[in-house]
C-alpha cells in the first residue's frame, strides 16, 4: 500500500513540474525584474554627476544591449558548427570491452577410458583499440568548407548589426539632446509669459489695459506652459528609449541628462575612401566634403559589409552545389588496432588489425542531382541579391548624401534666421522701453527669438546626425580600424594622419568643440 502511495505521490509531483507556469510565476518574475533592473541602474549611474556623452553610450551599448543577443548567439553556434565540422578529418579512435559467459558447466565424456570430466564455467574475455582516419573524403572537406564560410558570414552580419546599433544610438542621443534644449527655450518663455501677464493684470486693475489682452496673455502663458510639459515628455520618451538600448531600467530617474554637444565629436572622426585596388586613403574632412559623389558610391561599394556578405553567400552557395556532386566521390578510410581475446579454453592470444575501406553512392533515387540542381538555384539567386543590394546601397548613398548636404545647408538658414531673430527683438525690446512699442510685441518677438535659438540647435545636431549617417551608409561608421574591415589593407600613414578641417571653426577662431554651442548661438535675453 505504501508502494502504491510512493508511486501515486511521485505522478504528482512530475505532473504539477510539467504545468505551465500560473499567475504566481509571472508575479515572482514580474517583481524580480522591476527590482533587480531598478537596483542595477541605480548602481550603474552612482558616482556619475558629469551629464553623459554619445562616446560613452555606443561603448555601454555595445557592452550591454540585448538586441543583438540573437546575432551573437548566431555567430557563437556558427563558429562551433565548423569546430564541429573539422572534426570529420580527425582520427576516430574507439576502445571496446566485453566478457560473456555461461550459466552452465560443460561435461566433457571420454568413453574410451572410461572417463567422465566436468569443466569449469566458460568466460570470455575480448578487447579491441581501433584507429579510424579518412584518407579521401570530400564531401565532408567540402561541408566543413560550407560551415567555415557561414562563421565569416554571420561574423560580417554580427558587425554590421553592430554598426546600425551606432545609427539607434546616435539618433536616440540627438532626440534626448534636442527635447532637453526644447525645454529650456520653453521654460524661459513660460516665465516671460507669466511676467507678461502680472504686468498686463496690474495695468488693467489701473485701467491702462483692456480685458481681452490680459485675457490673451493668460493663454499665451498656458500654451507656454503646456509646450513645456510636451517637450519634457518627448525628452523623457527620447532618454527612455536610450536606457532601454543600454540594457537600464528605462524609467529610472538615475541617469543624468545627455550632452547634446558630444554628437558634435562626429566631425573629428578620421574620413577615407577606397581606392581603384580597394586600399584604404586616407582624408581629411574637408577634402571629404569637396570629393564628387562617385568616389562615395565606389567606397561604399567596397567597404559596405553588406555586399561583403553577398559575396560569402555566393562562395556558400558554390560549395554546396560541389558538396552535392561530391555525393557521386567514394570516401576512403584507412583502420589499424590492435584486439585480445582470451577464454578457459582458448589460450589468450592478441593481434594487429589493419584495413581500407571505402564508401561510394550508385543510386540514391536521384536525390543527389536534386540537391546540386536546388544549390545551383540558390547560387544564381545570391548573384541577383547581390546585385538588388548594390544597387539599393547606391541609392542609399545618394540620399544620405542629398541629406546630409541639406542638413548643412538648414543649418547656414538657421544661423542667419537666429541672428535675424536677435536684432528683431534687440530692436522691439528699445522701442518697448521708449515706450513705443507693447509689451505683447515684445513676447511675440522673444517667442520668435527663442524658437530661432531651437532651430538653430536643432539643426547644428541634425548636421552632426546627418553626417555619421552618411559614414555608415559609405561604409566608415564610427571610425574605430577604419582601415582594417575586411579586405582592406592598411597604409603606413593610415593611423597617424590626422584630419584636416575635422572641426569647424569659429569666427573667432575658436573650434567649436572648445567653445559652448549655447553661448555661440546666444543666451538666454
Amino acid at each position: 500500500m505504501r508502494g502504491i502511495v510512493a508511486a501515486g505521490a511521485a505522478a504528482l509531483l512530475l505532473g504539477l513540474t510539467a504545468c505551465a507556469p500560473g499567475l504566481e510565476e509571472r508575479l515572482e518574475a514580474a517583481r524580480a525584474y522591476q527590482a533587480g533592473k531598478a537596483e542595477e541602474t541605480a548602481a550603474f549611474f552612482k558616482d556619475r554627476t558629469a551629464p553623459l556623452t554619445l562616446p560613452e553610450c555606443r561603448a555601454w551599448a555595445h557592452e550591454r544591449t540585448l538586441k543583438l543577443t540573437q546575432a551573437r548567439l548566431d555567430a557563437s553556434l556558427a563558429r562551433i558548427q565548423s569546430t564541429a565540422a573539422f572534426s570529420a578529418f580527425l582520427p576516430q579512435v574507439e576502445w571496446t570491452y566485453q566478457r560473456s559467459g555461461t550459466d552452465k558447466t560443460l561435461r566433457t565424456n571420454v568413453p574410451s577410458l572410461g572417463l567422465a570430466v566436468q569443466m569449469q564455467d566458460k568466460w570470455m574475455t575480448q578487447t579491441a583499440l581501433t584507429v579510424s582516419q579518412p584518407v579521401f573524403a570530400p564531401n565532408a572537406w567540402l561541408l566543413w568548407l560550407a560551415a567555415r564560410r557561414g562563421a565569416d558570414l554571420q561574423e560580417l552580419t554580427t558587425a554590421r548589426n553592430e554598426e546600425m546599433l551606432d545609427v539607434q544610438v546616435a539618433t536616440l542621443f540627438y532626440q534626448a539632446a534636442v527635447a532637453a534644449r526644447t525645454i529650456e527655450a520653453y521654460d524661459a518663455q513660460a516665465d516671460a509669459s507669466a511676467e507678461l501677464v502680472r504686468q498686463i493684470e496690474a495695468l488693467e486693475a489701473e485701467g491702462l489695459a483692456l480685458r481681452g489682452e490680459a485675457a490673451r496673455a493668460r493663454a499665451f502663458h498656458e500654451n507656454d506652459l503646456y509646450n513645456a510639459q510636451v517637450a519634457r515628455d518627448n525628452a523623457f520618451a527620447a532618454k527612455a528609449n536610450l536606457l532601454d538600448l543600454l540594457a537600464l531600467h528605462p524609467l529610472s530617474d538615475a541617469a543624468p541628462p545627455v550632452d547634446g554637444a558630444s554628437l558634435l565629436a562626429v566631425r573629428a572622426l578620421p574620413w577615407g575612401t577606397m581606392d581603384a585596388e580597394g586600399k584604404w586613403a586616407p582624408r581629411g574632412r574637408d577634402a571629404a566634403l569637396a570629393l564628387p559623389l562617385e568616389e562615395w558610391l565606389w567606397t561604399a561599394l567596397v567597404a559596405r559589409k553588406e555586399l561583403w556578405a553577398g559575396d560569402l553567400s555566393i562562395t556558400l552557395r558554390k560549395v554546396e552545389a560541389l558538396a552535392a556532386l561530391a555525393h557521386f566521390l567514394p570516401t576512403l578510410s584507412v583502420t589499424g588496432g590492435r584486439a585480445y581475446a582470451g577464454s578457459d579454453f582458448i589460450t589468450p592470444h592478441s593481434y594487429l588489425t589493419g584495413g581500407i575501406g571505402g564508401v561510394m553512392s550508385v543510386f540514391d533515387g536521384l536525390q543527389s542531382i536534386a540537391d546540386y540542381q536546388a544549390a545551383r538555384a540558390r547560387e544564381e539567386a545570391a548573384y541577383a541579391l547581390r546585385e538588388d543590394a548594390a544597387a539599393t546601397l547606391m541609392v542609399s548613398v545618394w540620399q544620405a548624401w542629398t541629406n546630409w548636404r541639406q542638413a548643412r545647408d538648414l543649418k547656414a538658414v538657421a544661423a542667419v534666421a537666429l541672428q535675424a531673430a536677435e536684432v528683431d527683438y534687440a530692436e522691439t525690446k528699445a522701442r518697448y522701453e521708449d515706450d513705443q512699442e507693447t509689451l505683447s510685441e515684445v513676447l511675440d518677438k522673444f517667442s520668435a527669438l527663442e524658437q530661432a535659438r531651437i532651430d538653430a540647435v536643432s539643426s547644428e545636431y541634425a548636421d552632426a546626425l546627418a553626417e555619421y549617417v552618411f559614414r555608415d551608409t559609405v561604409g566608415l561608421g564610427w571610425g574605430d580600424g577604419a582601415a582594417s574591415r575586411p579586405g582592406e589593407q592598411k597604409t603606413e600613414n593610415s593611423e597617424q594622419s590626422a584630419p584636416d578641417g575635422a572641426t569647424d571653426k569659429t569666427p573667432d577662431g575658436k573650434s567649436e568643440s572648445q567653445e559652448p554651442l549655447l553661448k555661440k548661438i546666444g543666451g538666454a535675453a
